[in-house]
């Protein structure tokens, strides 16, 4: 099949897909297609929160497995619910506050002012997603650490 008969072929250094003009930068690369309808939406939100999770498997099992020889089937899931709670924080804030309408300022920054605030929104729910892991599967500890934080 020709690039004529898919509908596609370049012109003057763009590509045409279908009548419309694209062209390749490092902006359009960065930008996922998110879909139309809210349950599609969903429906994504849930598959990458729970592809999160697989990765928070592995992270978890590299940060802490590599000091503990001793990981117990117990740990991997701790590993794999660390990695759902960040990924479900990460990928709403992604899906439906940026591409949403509250996402609006943010898309209308500089590259350089949006790429410094999704950082630190990025450091921060990761930073949140890992403190509330901890709370769920040590509350003991992390009991003492808010009561010797808080003084009491």
């Amino acid at each position: 099949m020709s690039q004529a008969e898919r509908g596609c072929h370049v012109s003057a250094g763009k590509f045409v897909l279908n009548g419309s003009n694209y062209e390749p930068s490092f902006e359009n690369v960065l930008i996922m297609e998110i879909p139309a309808t809210r349950r599609r939406r969903a429906w994504l939100y849930v598959r990458l929160s729970l592809a999160a999770g697989l990765l928070g498997i592995a992270v978890g099992f590299y940060v802490h497995a590599v000091n503990d020889l001793d990981t117990s089937a117990f740990d991997f899931f701790s590993f794999a619910v660390r990695g759902i709670i960040i990924g479900a924080a990460f990928w709403y804030f992604e899906i439906f506050w940026v591409q949403g309408p509250r996402g609006r300022r943010l898309r209308g920054m500089s590259y350089g002012a949006r790429l410094i605030t999704k950082v630190i929104v990025y450091v921060l729910l990761v930073e949140a997603g890992y403190a509330l892991g901890y709370a769920i599967f040590n509350p003991e500890e992390a009991l003492a650490w808010v009561l010797a934080v808080g003084g009491g």
